[in-house]
């Protein structure tokens, strides 16, 4: 019970520091021509949110590690130990997958997969960011007769 508890606590952290990447992901997203010095560190946001990337896909790969493991025990016990008779391969996928610690890990799984997605969104959009500055500049050249 308590394992169980500890990672529905880690699921709430994670949705918790999701919910901060997207706050920070907004700001980082403003573009203020007013303050056009500070628009240029682009890159120095492009390295954040390509380490942010980073950091969760290698907390993805030791949750999945941890996740496969968590199956094999439970398949090695539906097929060996359990008193039920599984004879086939979707109904031990149903005892497995049903199983609260198999769940809760699968669930972190996949919500970490999608905040790796939207980190690997943040690096694009900064990228994207540098060409939109670049072209705000050239247009103020040009209206500005510069050009």
């Amino acid at each position: 019970m308590t394992d169980t508890n500890k990672t529905k606590t880690r699921l709430e952290e994670i949705y918790t520091r999701y919910d901060i990447l997207m706050k920070e992901f907004k700001e980082d997203c403003i573009f203020h021509k007013e303050n056009m010095e500070t628009q240029f560190n682009v890159t120095m946001l492009s390295s954040k949110w390509i380490t942010y990337t980073s950091e969760w896909n290698m907390l993805y790969r030791a949750l999945e590690q941890k996740r496969k493991e968590i199956y094999r025990k439970l398949y090695q016990y539906y097929r060996l130990e359990s008193p039920l008779k599984i004879s086939t391969k979707a109904e031990l996928d149903l005892f497995i997958e049903s199983d609260p610690q198999y769940t809760t890990i699968y669930q972190e799984c996949q919500v970490i997969k999608e905040v790796i997605e939207f980190c690997k969104t943040g690096v694009e959009h900064m990228r994207n960011k540098a060409f939109e500055i670049t072209r705000f500049i050239d247009w103020q050249k040009f209206i500005n007769g510069k050009l």
